[in-house]
């Protein structure tokens, strides 16, 4: 099956706002059938270009992710108003910045499962979808600069290796408290069958 991607960047005030539509392939012409939008950090100066291209990389990781299970993505064209996304998906432009580079290396990555070609659609042209990924790259930057708003000065620095404390509330009977052993044994149970997380594939 064939799916289209339409991705468009925002930015204002250090913060890029990201929107993407999917689309899948119908005998009645493409329909949307997922939209995303959220927000990043400027790191590296790019602006709203870092809103299309994260776009297209979270809209190709969830069909990356849904092809490990069905199998049925046999391409995706990449709708975009920005020409870099093509150039330098397809190595015709030198990835400086290190988004840019991410980019190109995911691309890359992703091609190795199912083609990825890319249009060229001209920005504010009454292009519906196109228009729609414009909105929703706004409405993710609206809400990275209120998040950034309400933000502390500094946020608590986290390591992998550090240890992660919960609570739970557990009601059992003194018989089953005893059946498991008392408090050790039931601490025991409780890491044994704490459920652990998979990993996803990074396209």
């Amino acid at each position: 099956m064939k799916y289209a991607i339409y991705s468009d960047g925002s930015y204002k005030d250090g913060v890029w706002g990201s929107g993407a539509v999917i689309l899948q392939e119908t005998p009645f012409g493409f329909n949307p059938v997922q939209e995303l939008s959220f927000y990043g950090e400027d790191t590296d100066g790019i602006r709203n270009i870092a809103g299309e291209i994260y776009g297209v990389l979270e809209a190709l990781r969830l069909l990356f992710k849904m092809n490990q299970k069905l199998h049925d993505v046999e391409s995706v064209t990449v709708y975009h108003d920005y020409e870099g996304l093509q150039k330098w998906a397809d190595s015709e432009w030198k990835a400086k910045k290190p988004a840019t580079q991410d980019y190109q290396q995911r691309i890359a990555m992703a091609r190795q499962y199912f083609p990825i070609g890319f249009v060229k659609v001209k920005a504010h042209s009454d292009n519906v979808l196109n228009e729609a990924a414009d909105a929703l790259a706004k409405q993710g930057m609206e809400a990275g600069l209120k998040a950034k708003g309400n933000a502390p000065t500094e946020q608590p620095a986290m390591r992998d290796d550090a240890p992660v404390m919960f609570s739970l509330n557990i009601k059992m009977t003194k018989a089953d408290f005893d059946y498991y052993g008392g408090a050790e044994g039931l601490a025991q149970m409780i890491r044994a069958n704490v459920p652990v997380l998979e990993a996803e594939p990074v396209v």
